[in-house]
């Protein structure tokens, strides 16, 4: 594959092991170059995970750790001396696995607002190998941690200290840890990070799906923004820009961060569905790949179901020409006659639905309103 191809295949599976730390790691085949293995490395890098190259020539593969993963190795392992993560760093990446994501499977005591006991965090095998101190995670949460991703309470005398959003663990209850958004007058921009081939599975699947993590995402700002702290990561292609005021409108709750971030639960399904977002630009370059009164302009609303349903009924029939067919409806690319090359079962669906029938209007308002034109060819 060339170049561009495997940087994408790279991202899928990578963002798919973010989104589904239970998998633990994932492999990359030994017919990769030495170049694309670096870039792997890299790629790895920079969303905080490990990985690791062994085997020799022919044989030689790459395999990339969600951190405090069962089977990882210790960074000590995996970075060579000469190029050894910054101590602070490494223990950065530590405590956002832990707290985000594998406190429970270490056996760690989390709370509804996501305290865990620092000491116990102190005495697991891989942080007390390494001698973290309780000083160090003071200066990490206080100082040196930009993007405001943890913090820190104290109870009964103890230091508590939680991630302040990202987690992926269910014990952690969001009116516990957030401070809910009451009125979309109160976001002043919600824009989902995300990237090219993501989009696209975006689109296809109807909205922003939160995956395995308990939220959805968004940054309050554009990438580049001094007001932006978190939300969204600095390689990102494409800024999904969603309406609070359509959302909020549907009954889907949005919240915000600590440090910033807004969040969503999304609806029943764990989405943002495709009608709540506005646009989708290119941060490159600006360019809009997506609008929402462009794709509106896209849909399909029949004045007179009947016409639609004996229109179906013929592009059913073996003896079809799409051409006649067609200029029922206009023309050939016009939305209606594009939404008539639904699958059959579709098409099934509204032939054998009944306009006189109380109990079909519900199907058929949802069969002729509404629905996306798919861009096909009759074959």
């Amino acid at each position: 594959m060339d170049e561009d191809t495997f940087q994408r295949f790279v991202d899928e599976q990578l963002e798919a092991l973010q989104s589904d730390v239970s998998k633990g790691r994932v492999s990359f085949p030994a017919t990769c170059s030495a170049s694309q293995r670096r870039r792997i490395h890299e790629k790895a890098t920079k969303l905080g995970m490990l990985s690791q190259s062994v085997g020799e020539g022919s044989h030689r593969h790459i395999t990339v750790y969600m951190p405090g993963a069962d089977d990882a190795p210790d960074i000590e392992q995996v970075v060579p001396p000469t190029q050894k993560m910054p101590r602070q760093e490494a223990l950065s990446r530590k405590l956002t696995a832990l707290l985000r994501h594998r406190a429970l499977e270490e056996g760690l005591h989390i709370t509804e607002e996501g305290y865990v006991r620092l000491a116990d965090i102190l005495e697991l095998e891989h942080m007390a190998s390494v001698g973290y101190t309780v000083a160090e995670v003071e200066a990490l949460v206080e100082r040196q941690d930009e993007k405001r991703r943890f913090g820190f309470t104290r109870w009964d005398g103890e230091l508590w200290v939680r991630a302040n959003q990202g987690h992926t663990m269910r014990v952690v209850q969001d009116d516990k840890l957030l401070k809910p958004v009451t009125a979309p007058e109160e976001i002043d921009c919600c824009v989902h990070g995300t990237y090219l081939n993501a989009w696209q599975q975006i689109v296809a699947s109807g909205g922003i799906s939160r995956m395995q993590r308990n939220h959805v995402h968004f940054a309050p700002r554009l990438p580049g923004s001094e007001e932006v702290i978190s939300g969204m990561r600095p390689d990102c292609e494409v800024g999904v820009f969603v309406s609070a005021t359509s959302a909020m409108a549907a009954g889907i709750l949005f919240f915000r961060s600590a440090n910033g971030v807004i969040l969503t639960a999304g609806n029943t399904k764990g989405m943002v569905p495709l009608e709540h977002i506005e646009k989708a630009i290119r941060l490159q370059d600006g360019t809009i790949l997506w609008k929402q009164d462009e794709a509106a302009a896209n849909s399909v609303s029949f004045a007179e179901p009947d016409v639609a349903r004996s229109a179906a009924a013929a592009w059913l029939s073996p003896d079809c020409q799409a051409g006649e067919l067609a200029k029922q409806c206009g023309n050939d690319s016009s939305p209606a006659a594009q939404w008539l090359m639904q699958p059959p079962r579709v098409l099934q669906r509204l032939v054998s639905s009944n306009s006189g029938d109380a109990e079909s209007s519900e199907d058929e308002e949802v069969l002729f309103c509404g629905l996306e034109a798919p861009v096909l060819s009759p074959t």
